[in-house]
């Protein structure tokens, strides 16, 4: 059926009145992008960096762990709470150089923090910070230069009890 003049005319027209509700639809879509580019990008501000080393000459095994965390120390008789974590597994050989990212919202200008670290094999703690180190809030400058110590985990050492009354069973000492 051919369309006459006025019904071609009017296609216009009502395509014309689409271009408002178009215009909506191109923004809404536009405005959820973005909502959802800004939740899904990551909220880190910035990154504590250092290195961190123990005196010892020693090598660790191959599946030792390093690990570095970022805590708020700021509530006395309270669990730190954690701020960025970063772990170096397997930890290699020292120096130990590391990067805690953390999110700027979590940092408080009043607050109080530090950073631990650790060298573990399974459970087994071989290696710890053992000073406050302040950061973020007037602490030292970066890169942070961490030192580690040994932790004791030998086997337990034989108590002393109260010596033998047989004098003959008294070790000797030689001169």
């Amino acid at each position: 059926m051919p369309r006459s003049r006025a019904h071609r005319e009017a296609i216009p027209v009502h395509g014309h009145a689409l271009r408002p509700l178009r215009s909506l639809t191109t923004a809404i879509t536009s405005a959820v992008s973005a909502i959802a580019l800004a939740v899904a990008a990551p909220a880190h501000a910035g990154s504590l960096s250092g290195t961190a080393a123990y005196r010892e000459h020693i090598a660790l095994p191959p599946d030792a762990v390093f690990e570095a965390v970022l805590i708020d120390v700021a509530i006395a008789d309270a669990p730190a709470r954690e701020l960025g974590r970063v772990r170096l597994q397997p930890a290699g050989q020292p120096p130990f150089r590391f990067s805690i990212p953390y999110r700027d919202g979590d940092v408080n200008p009043a607050g109080r923090y530090t950073v631990r670290a650790t060298v573990r094999q399974g459970e087994r703690l071989l290696f710890t910070t053992d000073t406050f180190t302040p950061v973020l809030s007037g602490g030292p400058r970066q890169p942070l230069t961490l030192d580690l110590v040994a932790v004791d985990v030998g086997p337990p050492k034989a108590s002393v009890g109260p010596m033998p009354s047989n004098p003959s069973v008294w070790p000797q000492h030689r001169r």
